[in-house]
C-alpha cells in the first residue's frame, strides 16, 4: 500500500472520471468513513496549532476551495507525514518537517520561475520533486 492508496481509502483523495476528451474530478464517497472522519477532525484541529497547516489551509481557500475541501488537503498532507513516520519508524519531528517544507517551497518557487505556461489544476499538489533545482 502507498500513501496515495491510503488517502484514497480514507476518502481524502478526489476521484477522477475520464472518458475521451471529458474529465471530471469529484468527491470520494466509497471509503472508510470512520478513518475519513478521524483524519479530517485531526486536520481541522491541526490548522489552529500548526503554522504550516494554517498556511496550507489559507492557500487552499485563496485558490477557491471550500472549507471541507481545504481540510481534506491538510488531511492528505498529514497522512503523508504519518506514512513517512510509520515507514521510517521514527516519531514526527516538526523541525525536520519544517526543513523539508522549506525545501519544497524553494523548489516550487524555482519551478514557477522556470515554467512559462502552467495548466491550472487546483487539485494537483507537488509532493515530491527534484530538490536540486534551486541549489
Amino acid at each position: 500500500m502507498t500513501p496515495d492508496q491510503l488517502s484514497a481509502d480514507a476518502g481524502l483523495g478526489p476521484v477522477t472520471r475520464q472518458s475521451g476528451k471529458s474529465r471530471g474530478v469529484s468527491f470520494r464517497w466509497a471509503c472508510n468513513r470512520r478513518l475519513r472522519t478521524a483524519l479530517t477532525c485531526f486536520a481541522d484541529n491541526s490548522r489552529h496549532a500548526c503554522a504550516w497547516a494554517a498556511r496550507i489551509y489559507s492557500s487552499a481557500r485563496g485558490r477557491g476551495c471550500r472549507h471541507p475541501h481545504a481540510i481534506r488537503i491538510i488531511g492528505r498532507a498529514w497522512l503523508r507525514i504519518l506514512w513517512r513516520s510509520w515507514q521510517d519508524r521514527r516519531p514526527y519531528d516538526p523541525v525536520l518537517h519544517g526543513a523539508a517544507s522549506h525545501r519544497l517551497t524553494q523548489a516550487i518557487s524555482c519551478l514557477r520561475k522556470v515554467t512559462v505556461a502552467r495548466s491550472p489544476c487546483r487539485y494537483r499538489q507537488i509532493t515530491r520533486g527534484p530538490w536540486s533545482l534551486c541549489d
